[in-house]
C-alpha cells in the first residue's frame, strides 16, 4: 500500500473472483447438460419400449377384431335362416360355431407405467405425453373393463346357445379328448329365445368391433407421433389395416 500497489492488488482479488464464478458457471452448465443428456436418453429408451409394445398390441388388436367380425357373421348368418321352415342344418351348424368364437382382451402397459411412475413430465413432447395418457388411462382400460366382461360372460352364454340351439354328442375319444359332434335344430330357428341369444351376440360383437377399431385408430395416431420424435422411418405399413373381411 505504501507503494500505492492497491489498485493493482485489487484487480487481481477482483480477476480470480470472476475466474472461480466463470469456473462454477461452467461446471454447473456441464452438470446440466449431463442431466439433461441422461434425462433425454432415459426418454429415448422408453418411449421406444412403448413403441414396441403399442406395435404389438395393434397387430393383436387387429386379429381379435377379425374373430370379433366373423362370430358377427355367424349372427347375421343365422338370422338369415331365423322363421323359415326347413334350414339347411349344414348351414346353421357353420354360422352357430361362427357365432360363438370367443378371444380375450390383453394389452401391454409395462413401458407406460415405468415412466409414469418416474413422472410422466419426463416426456417432454406435449402432444405425446398427452395421447400416451389418453390411451393407457383412459381408452385402454375402459375397452378393458367392456371387452373383459362381455368375454366373460359370453362364456356361459355360448354354451347356454350351444345346448339351446344344439344337440351336442361325444363322437369320438381321443387321447383322453371327447370330440364333439354339434348339429343345429331346426326347430331352434322358430324358438323366440334363440332369436334374442343370436341379436344379443351380434350386437355384442358389434360393440368389440367398433372398440377396437377406436383403438387402432388412436395407436395409430401415437405411433406416428413416436415415429417423428424418434426419427424412425413409417411402422404403419407393417400393421394390418382395418381389413376385417373374413371368408364364410
Amino acid at each position: 500500500m505504501e507503494q500505492n500497489k492497491t489498485g493493482r492488488y485489487l484487480k487481481y482479488a477482483f480477476g480470480e473472483i470472476i475466474l472461480v464464478v466463470i469456473g462454477i458457471l461452467l461446471a454447473l452448465q456441464i452438470n446440466n447438460y449431463n442431466e439433461l443428456k441422461k434425462a433425454r436418453a432415459f426418454e429415448v429408451k422408453m418411449l421406444n419400449e412403448i413403441r414396441n409394445e403399442l406395435i404389438q398390441d395393434t397387430i393383436y388388436f387387429s386379429m381379435i377384431a377379425k374373430r370379433a367380425d366373423r362370430a358377427m357373421k355367424g349372427s347375421k348368418g343365422l338370422m338369415g335362416y331365423y322363421g323359415t321352415d326347413n334350414p339347411d342344418l349344414d348351414s346353421l351348424r357353420k354360422y352357430a360355431m361362427m357365432m360363438n368364437y370367443g378371444f380375450q382382451f390383453n394389452y401391454h402397459k409395462g413401458a407406460y407405467e415405468a415412466i409414469k411412475s418416474t413422472g410422466i413430465d419426463r416426456i417432454s413432447n406435449d402432444s405425446i405425453r398427452q395421447l400416451l395418457t389418453d390411451m393407457y388411462d383412459f381408452r385402454l382400460p375402459r375397452a378393458d373393463n367392456f371387452i373383459v366382461k362381455y368375454t366373460d360372460e359370453r362364456k356361459e352364454a355360448r354354451l347356454n346357445n350351444l345346448f339351446i340351439m344344439c344337440e351336442v354328442s361325444v363322437i369320438q375319444v381321443l387321447d383322453k379328448a371327447p370330440i364333439m359332434d354339434v348339429r343345429v335344430k331346426a326347430s331352434a330357428m322358430k324358438d323366440p329365445a334363440v332369436l334374442k341369444l343370436i341379436m344379443q351376440a351380434g350386437g355384442e360383437n358389434n360393440e368389440a368391433i367398433s372398440r377396437l377399431d377406436n383403438l387402432r385408430k388412436a395407436s395409430e395416431r401415437l405411433l406416428k407421433l413416436l415415429d417423428k420424435e424418434l426419427e424412425i422411418d413409417d411402422v404403419l405399413a407393417n400393421i394390418p389395416q382395418n381389413n376385417w373381411e373374413t371368408s364364410d
